[in-house]
């Protein structure tokens, strides 16, 4: 009788575990949806909202082009790298956004960033420097970026408000 408890037990336990298996979350967001997190992402960098940075980017955020000589997460890192930014006033334009499959998006944009306030040692100069970059971000469903790719022109940034 002990033995017959047992295995129905065990029975109904792999029951469970296959009904539960087979009703997955759905994680796919509407582009709308998506286009929400990224537009979300970059008014938190331009604006070094930490409040509005924390919503939109994950807390285990991977962060492909970091920085190796940052010790930090790639989450903490990544927000260093917002406030070192402070010092210019920057404005972020979606030039290009494709949607690509499980939810990772592209984004092709380009920015002015008027100098402003410290900027990499650099004093303010008042003058306006034009860049451009490339984002590929990975989104978990739940409205945040969870992986980053990325590159951008800072040297020519840096060229553009260095002191004459």
């Amino acid at each position: 009788m002990y033995i017959i408890k047992n295995l129905l037990g065990l029975i109904t336990l792999t029951m469970l575990s296959m009904s539960l298996q087979a009703q997955p979350i759905s994680t796919t967001m509407t582009k709308a949806d998506k286009e929400q997190v990224i537009n979300a992402f970059y008014d938190a960098w331009d604006s070094g909202n930490r409040e509005k940075y924390e919503q939109v980017i994950a807390r285990d955020l991977i962060d492909h082009d970091r920085n190796p000589m940052v010790k930090a997460s790639d989450f903490d890192g990544m927000w260093g790298l917002v406030q070192s930014l402070q010092g210019l006033d920057m404005k972020h334009n979606i030039q290009q956004i494709h949607f690509l499959e499980n939810n990772k998006v592209m984004v092709r944009w380009n920015a002015s960033a008027k100098h402003v306030g410290d900027f990499f040692g650099m004093p303010a100069s008042n003058k306006t420097a034009y860049y451009a970059g490339h984002d590929i971000f990975q989104l978990n469903g739940k409205g945040q970026i969870t992986e980053i790719w990325h590159i951008e022109q800072i040297f020519q940034l840096m060229q553009q408000l260095k002191p004459q």
